[in-house]
């Protein structure tokens, strides 16, 4: 296949990275609708770099990063793909209900700040409460969904485990990355009550697949509150 007509098979695009495949399905992403790309690269030591998988920083719209670079050398690079094709919707107790977002990087987990948003909107919620979705990883060494910040490898300040503080935040004006809490290992929900349309975020130091999901007890139980 050559799908977007360079003269070069689509597995090859891909194998020499001069096209991604976020949701590794063998297809560029310039050729789907459902997976959206942004990178940096040459980031120096101590130098953050804010990404934008859609080029709106409305995190109620596109997923937001800000990474920051802490390993004592320069030139590193950080990729974040947004597809709405999930991994494993319901696995390890959660119910995805929202796009997936994979992070990247040449850099090893504890040695970088990755602060990033992911969207949800009312027509994935399906009853379930907004302010009770968090940001949660894929851990494919047990095929779970797990609390994202809960896998971080250094403890949040003033905390004797990686998990921070958690913020549950509604209203009308929605915030930017920048408004949010900084430190490591806090993490929580937005929800905009006018447009209804939210995001969950966290402040991690691994790289993963993230999304936005509930506890699939929670959604069990909103699925049955529906229907009767």
């Amino acid at each position: 296949q050559d799908c977007n007509n360079n003269v070069v098979p689509d597995e090859c695009d891909i194998s020499s990275a001069t096209s991604l495949d976020c949701n590794e399905n063998e297809v560029p992403d310039e050729c789907e609708t459902g997976c959206q790309t942004a990178e940096a690269t040459d980031i120096a030591d101590g130098a953050t770099v804010a990404l934008s998988t859609g080029g709106n920083p409305d995190p109620t719209e596109n997923a937001q990063a800000g990474f920051t670079n802490n390993s004592g050398s320069s030139g590193g690079s950080v990729t974040a793909s947004e597809t709405s094709d999930p991994t494993n919707p319901q696995s390890g107790g959660f119910q995805v209900l929202g796009n997936s977002v994979i992070v990247g990087t040449n850099i090893a987990n504890g040695s970088f700040l990755l602060r990033l948003t992911v969207p949800f909107d009312e027509a994935g919620l399906g009853g379930v409460d907004p302010l009770t979705l968090d940001l949660v990883w894929y851990n494919a060494g047990t095929s779970s969904w797990e609390l994202a910040v809960g896998a971080n490898t250094q403890n949040s300040p003033g905390f004797g485990t990686p998990v921070g503080d958690r913020f549950s935040a509604s209203g009308t004006m929605t915030p930017t990355l920048g408004d949010l809490s900084a430190d490591l290992g806090d993490y929580g929900v937005f929800w905009n009550t006018d447009t209804l349309k939210g995001f969950v975020w966290g402040n991690v130091d691994h790289a993963s697949t993230f999304t936005v999901a509930v506890p699939l007890a929670q959604a069990i139980r909103s699925l049955l509150r529906r229907r009767f």
